[in-house]
C-alpha cells in the first residue's frame, strides 16, 4: 500500500482528478436560457396597488364628497353637446364659421355660474372636427374662465383629415 500511496503523491493533482472530471457545460446552457427567461417575467409581477378607503368613525350625517366632474364639450361636425357627467346641459347646432360660437360661450358661461366649483372642461373632439372650430371652443372655454381645458379625442380612429385649401 505505501507504493500506491507515494504513486498518487508524485503526481500533479490534475492527473490525478482528470478522471473525475465534471461536465458543467450543460448547467450553463441552462443558465443561459433560464436567467433571460426569468428577467423578462419580473416585469409581469408586480402586482398593481389599490388605496382603499374604509369609513372612518365620522358622524353618518358627514358623507365624504365626491370629486366635482369636469364639464364635457363634445364637438362632432354636426352639433356641439355641453355635459357634466350624464347630465346634457345644453345642445347647440354646429356652427358654420369659426366666429360663430356666441351660443357656446353663453353656455358655458351659464354653466359656470350654475357650478362655480367646476374648474375643468374637456374637449371630446369627433372625427372629422376642423382644426378652426377646436380653436375656437379652446377659446370660448378661456373666455368662460376655465383654467383647465383638456383634449380627448379616439386614437383607434386615425386623425382627422381636412381638404387642403387652394
Amino acid at each position: 500500500m505505501p507504493l500506491v500511496t507515494s504513486r498518487l503523491r508524485a503526481q500533479t493533482p490534475t492527473a490525478v482528478a482528470g478522471a473525475a472530471a465534471l461536465n458543467v457545460i450543460p448547467v450553463l446552457n441552462m443558465f443561459t436560457i433560464l436567467i433571460p427567461f426569468l428577467v423578462s417575467m419580473a416585469a409581469f409581477s408586480h402586482l398593481a396597488v389599490q388605496t382603499v378607503s374604509l369609513p372612518g368613525d365620522e358622524a353618518t350625517g358627514q358623507a365624504q364628497r365626491a370629486e366635482v366632474l369636469p364639464f364635457t364639450v363634445l364637438l362632432e361636425p354636426e352639433r356641439i353637446l355641453l355635459a357634466q357627467g350624464d347630465r346634457r346641459l345644453a345642445e347647440l347646432p354646429a356652427p358654420e364659421a369659426a366666429a360663430d360660437f356666441s351660443a357656446l360661450a353663453t353656455a358655458l358661461a351659464n354653466a359656470r355660474r350654475e357650478l362655480p366649483a367646476v374648474s375643468r372642461v374637456v374637449l371630446a373632439v369627433g372625427d372629422a372636427v376642423r382644426a378652426a372650430t377646436l380653436v375656437a371652443c379652446l377659446d370660448c372655454c378661456r373666455a368662460a374662465g376655465f383654467d383647465e381645458v383638456g383634449l380627448a379625442a379616439d386614437a383607434s380612429a386615425g386623425p382627422a383629415t381636412e381638404p387642403a385649401s387652394p
